[in-house]
């Protein structure tokens, strides 16, 4: 059995540990627990750009280089998939979106860009729609995007969030 002495000194030993280190303790299970909070509300905000593909296509993501060449028409299959990228209209915020993320351009060089590649080698720009879920659902080898707010899961698989 333990003296006295040596009970008082564990007691104020794990008065000391509980008044010096809990709090610390505490803190950084707070803290931690917010940042998987604020990680997991940013993973998912409506407003994130999808970039999204017919179910049928055998890729499960592709790199936002890879989206990039694919819109600029300079990649043109898929783990030798033949894909056919859909725009959303020019004229919406998406597309603008769009252009700035992915394609590093605003909407004027993205035209510029366009009729160079019409005079140098004949390449037209992707088709363009207003609806891309919908279009990505119908057209086979199809990728496109959308905003997470209009994206029914099960219609199309998500190659990459931006």
């Amino acid at each position: 059995m333990r003296e006295p002495r040596q009970i008082h000194v564990a007691i104020e030993g794990a008065r000391f540990m509980i008044r010096h280190y809990l709090p610390a303790i505490v803190f950084s299970i707070v803290a931690f627990t917010l940042i998987l909070q604020s990680n997991a509300a940013e993973a998912e905000r409506p407003d994130d750009i999808l970039i999204i593909a017919n179910k049928s296509i055998k890729t499960d993501s592709i790199s936002l280089t890879d989206a990039k060449r694919i819109f600029l028409k300079q990649k043109t299959s898929l783990n030798g998939e033949r894909i056919t990228p859909i725009h959303a209209k020019s004229n919406s915020p998406l597309r603008k979106q769009f252009g700035e993320k992915v394609l590093g351009k605003s909407p004027s060089e993205e035209k510029s860009y366009w009729e160079d590649q019409k005079i140098k080698s004949g390449l037209r720009p992707p088709a363009e729609l207003s609806n891309t879920m919908r279009a990505i659902f119908s057209l086979k080898n199809g990728i496109s995007y959308c905003y997470r707010k209009d994206f029914t899961p099960g219609t199309a698989k998500i190659l990459l969030v931006l």
